[in-house]
């Protein structure tokens, strides 16, 4: 226009705004690909393009609110950039919006400034948030049999509630709960903890303590015991001198090295001084004596003999024992 009246473009720029102003002129679609129109009195321009493309992809998405653009192009023949300016253009001007999230969600058209309905996947969230409030112990399984809902989809929005800190999972996965974080509280301590300082209080208060019986004074199950002495003695808080049966616990304060003597070297002492005092003791006098079985102090005497420590000197029945001390004295 410019070259063909002779006239730099800031002039023609700013007639053809004057005369838009005045409602003379009108550019029906954009600056590079619409065109002009001059407007007669009492006669509308003719309808923008781009806002009748608009009008088509509201269409077909009112229709299908679950239309994907790849569908939306093949039912119009409309590109992709097209149909996402069309999707931007009716979000700004409120009569589009996205529930759910890309993969999952759906459009809903809104008419005369209507609000977009909640999101499902917010109103997942404060479901799951609600169902764990009255029952901290629901399992995912629970949750999504509630909802209908896979277990995949639970477990998406615990992980993201985790995130926003508004969900936190106290203890193991079996034996654990959960907590509900309003206005950015903390969460408890873990019952993990307290458990473990249970049993180290009920094993300083008696060292030769059993799992069965710690299990029972906890109310919980042998197994449970067994995995917090475990994780006691991984902590290099708690250490168990001797054998399962006949040993003892000692509770380690601030990392300190066991100190115990192991029990099996008391027994193996003990046997030695009963011998001395005693030649002719039997193994099941021994064992009485002891308050074991002849079987340890079989193995006991065994090693002891390996040693050097004890010997048997004549037949099993018609013999006598010797210590190390007794034989160096004669």
């Amino acid at each position: 226009m410019a070259r063909a009246m002779q006239i730099s473009p800031e002039i023609v720029h700013y007639t053809t705004g004057l005369l838009k102003k005045e409602g003379r002129l009108a550019r029906i679609g954009s600056s590079n690909s619409g065109f002009w129109q001059r407007v007669e009195k009492g006669i509308q321009p003719a309808q923008d393009p781009i806002k009748q493309k608009q009008e088509r992809v509201l269409i077909l998405m009112a229709e299908n609110p679950s239309i994907r653009i790849m569908e939306i192009t093949d039912r119009t023949g409309f590109t992709k950039p097209t149909i996402e300016r069309a999707i931007r253009i009716s979000k700004e001007e409120g009569r589009l919006a996205r529930i759910g999230s890309v993969k999952s969600g759906y459009w809903e058209v809104l008419e005369n400034g209507a609000e977009p309905s909640p999101n499902p996947v917010k109103q997942r969230k404060e479901q799951i948030l609600t169902l764990m409030a009255e029952n901290s112990h629901i399992t995912i399984i629970e949750i999504a049999h509630s909802l209908k809902v896979t277990r995949e989809v639970v477990s998406i929005s615990i992980n993201q509630l985790k995130t926003e800190k508004k969900l936190a999972r106290i203890g193991s996965p079996r034996g654990g709960y959960w907590e509900v974080l309003r206005d950015g509280a903390e969460p408890s301590s873990d019952p993990m903890e307290q458990k473990k300082e249970q049993a180290l209080a009920l094993i300083e208060e008696n060292p030769y303590i059993s799992l069965a019986e710690i299990a029972n004074a906890m109310g919980l199950l042998k197994q449970q015991v067994k995995k917090i002495t475990f994780a006691l003695k991984k902590e290099g808080r708690l250490a168990r001198i001797g054998s399962s049966r006949n040993g003892y616990w000692e509770v380690l304060k601030n990392g300190a090295i066991p100190s115990g003597k192991d029990p099996i070297d008391q027994r193996r002492e003990r046997i030695l001084t009963l011998v001395r005092e005693n030649p002719k003791i039997t193994i099941p006098q021994i064992a009485n004596t002891l308050n074991v079985t002849k079987l340890p102090v079989r193995k006991a005497i065994d090693y002891l003999k390996e040693k050097g420590e004890l010997v048997r000197i004549g037949s099993t029945y018609s013999g006598h024992w010797k210590a190390l001390e007794a034989i160096e004295m004669n």
